[in-house]
């Protein structure tokens, strides 16, 4: 159908039913499934048997069919009828097969089977009826799974014969062998002995006891020995797979070494000249604190933000006017470090920007009246600036931080662009 396609998706269930088991073996029927229409009233099913060619047929209201069929190779296909009764669409056909099934009939086995080698696999001779290709034959005690030979042409009807079952890695014993078809039935043989192929030592004598009684008693020391190794070399591997996943699932942010810190510094400036002109001086002391957080932790690097500031003062005093002049600059770096020597070391690099404040007061000097000049007036100036860094970090002591670097800033000032390195030391506390 043009649309059936699309809306049926058939299901078949291929357990099928034995038509030739007793009254007291379970019943198995059959089961198709197509997509439900929500236009439908009902579905007719068509079922052909391709070997006659006969086709039988039903109505269901339902998107399934329960059928019981003979063994054999069909196919059906599903046509919709909509609520006015009306053909709408019919599916393509689809092929299934119903197949035999039985149960495993062990008529003969091989009681005493000797072991191979270890690189040779264990031959049982049987005769078992009713068998396929996908029957399961193990060893019942620790279920060891082998290997059917199949003398007929190894087809899923479960009507095949078994002259012979193979097994890898026996350990001698006493087993019950036991084979399992696909329809879920099954059979269990009697006991068989499998015997070891290797001859057992010979007598002790009775003066070599004593030797024999110390032979054993190192040969138990030696596999005490080595289950003691083993367990601990498992008990290791447990350990650092237990640790890896701890460490896999631990995650990368995690909030910690946050450093308060002061200190003290010199400010010079490089370039511009005026304030140096105006104060006379080149250096100047400088204050600083900072605020530093490191979210990202690996086993080499740190990666974080600070918050920083930096005072100072370079006043001055002349033969005719005394200057009063301070530098404060607020701002914000991210800051990566990488460690150098063992955990406590590490070299910082560093860059961001903030803002710089110049608060400045002239008085002048005068000789006479004529010379007399008012005051300048105290006077405070904003201006943008860029900031970078570098620096060492050494932490003797779980709280105790100590670094030494210096910064450089540029103040973004129209016609009058001015720079400052100051070299600096801190001491901090780690929380």
């Amino acid at each position: 159908m043009a649309s059936g396609v699309k809306k049926f998706l058939p299901a078949l269930c291929l357990m099928l039913c034995a038509a030739l088991l007793s009254a007291d073996e379970p019943k198995f029927s059959q089961r198709i499934e197509w997509r439900a229409n929500a236009n439908a009233l009902e579905y007719k099913v068509e079922i052909q048997n391709t070997a006659t060619d006969t086709v039988s047929s039903f109505t269901t209201e339902k998107t399934f069919a329960e059928l019981s069929l003979a063994p054999g190779n069909y196919r059906y296909r599903v046509t919709v009828y909509d609520f006015l009764g009306r053909k709408a669409t019919t599916s393509a056909w689809t092929a299934f097969s119903v197949i035999q099934a039985a149960r495993p009939e062990i008529r003969s086995i091989e009681k005493n089977v000797t072991a191979p080698d270890a690189d040779e696999r264990l031959e049982i001779a049987v005769d078992i009826a009713n068998v396929s290709a996908d029957s399961l034959v193990e060893l019942v005690s620790e279920n060891v799974p082998g290997e059917l030979e199949i003398s007929g042409s190894g087809g899923t009807d479960e009507k095949e014969r078994v002259s012979k079952v193979y097994f890898q890695d026996v350990p001698p014993g006493k087993w019950r062998l036991r084979v399992t078809n696909a329809s879920g039935f099954s059979a269990e043989s009697d006991v068989i002995e499998i015997v070891s192929a290797v001859k057992p030592p010979p007598a002790v004598e009775q003066d070599d006891a004593e030797a024999a009684v110390a032979r054993e008693a190192e040969e138990r020391a030696a596999r005490e020995a080595a289950e003691l190794a083993e367990r601990l070399a498992r008990e290791e591997q447990e350990a650092a797979a237990r640790l890896a996943a701890e460490k896999k699932k631990k995650p990368p942010y995690v909030f910690k070494d946050i450093t308060v810190a002061g200190g003290v510094g010199l400010a010079f400036m490089p370039y511009d000249g005026t304030v140096t002109d105006m104060s006379g001086n080149t250096f100047a002391p400088a204050f600083m604190g900072r605020i530093a957080a490191f979210p990202l932790k690996r086993e080499k690097y740190r990666f974080g933000f600070e918050l920083c500031g930096l005072y100072a003062d370079w006043g001055a005093k002349t033969d005719f006017y005394a200057l009063d002049l301070t530098f404060l600059q607020i701002g914000a770096n991210v800051v990566w470090k990488h460690r150098l020597f063992g955990a406590k070391s590490f070299f910082a690099l560093k860059a961001g920007g903030g803002v710089v404040v110049v608060d400045y007061a002239t008085t002048y000097t005068y000789s006479g009246d004529d010379d007399r000049r008012e005051p300048s007036g105290r006077k405070r100036l904003f201006y943008p600036a860029v900031t970078a860094g570098a620096s060492l970090v050494f932490n003797p002591a779980q709280f105790l931080s100590l670094e030494a670097g210096a910064d450089f800033s540029h103040l973004c000032i129209t016609g009058m662009p001015t720079g400052c390195v100051t070299p600096y030391v801190c001491v901090g506390f780690r929380l």
